[in-house]
């Protein structure tokens, strides 16, 4: 699964948040929200010392990930968009070309 929200910027980010998605799956969207939201507050408790520190990153975190989300939703409608992810890949079946309909309709050919 890819994360459409944010860059991993690492591999091993990328791992974590599949890990986390498999372990996700089939639970409501409550607790893992809850879940999300505890990792966040645990994660800058312990690793900013300062409140002004934690404040600050909290706000760039959340400021960043809310504008990259919004991208997502239509600003006329308020909808969420249909968008299909760069990482798919569509691939037609079959391929029509033009010498393949040589003289077929040709106004031309006597």
């Amino acid at each position: 699964m890819k994360d459409t929200i944010a860059n991993p910027g690492s591999e091993s980010s990328r791992l974590l948040f599949e890990q986390f998605v498999r372990l996700a799956d089939g639970k409501s969207i409550e607790d893992v929200l809850s879940a999300s939201a505890n990792m966040i507050a645990n994660c800058l408790r312990q690793n900013y010392g300062l409140r002004h520190e934690v404040e600050g990153r909290i706000d760039e975190l959340f400021g960043r990930t809310k504008q990259i989300l919004l991208e997502h939703y239509d600003p006329t409608t308020g909808h969420r968009r249909s968008i299909v992810p760069y990482d798919t890949v569509i691939r037609p079946t079959l391929v029509l070309t033009d010498d393949q309909f040589t003289n077929l309709g040709d106004r031309r050919r006597h």
